[in-house]
């Protein structure tokens, strides 16, 4: 049993061929569903995101601005109550004139 043993470990074995990853795990973001959908916005519209706070999603949305520049537009953010839930709605507005988009 003890030579049986020995002979399983010190076999040669050939080589397997090593597998490159798949292209998903090379970049983690691929495929990744967002979590705002503000690539889609036109302006006017707006979206409703029950028990955020509209800091947080007003950061959300100028993080997006910076990664995919709209020149001539902001993200507009406020805290509103709407069905008996506080919430943030945020909007996609053109920026006014003299103001940073």
């Amino acid at each position: 049993m003890l030579t049986k043993l020995l002979q399983m470990f010190t076999a040669k074995k050939a080589p397997q061929p090593v597998m490159p990853p798949p292209a998903q795990m090379l970049d983690y973001r691929r495929g990744r569903k967002p979590h705002y959908p503000f690539k889609g916005m036109k302006p006017g519209d707006s979206f409703f995101e029950p028990g955020k706070d509209a800091s947080r999603l007003g950061s959300a949305g100028r993080n997006h601005l910076l990664k995919h520049p709209r020149p001539g537009y902001r993200f507009m953010c406020r805290t509103l109550t709407e069905g008996g839930v506080t919430s943030a709605r945020i909007w996609l507005v053109e920026s006014k004139k003299g103001r940073k988009a």
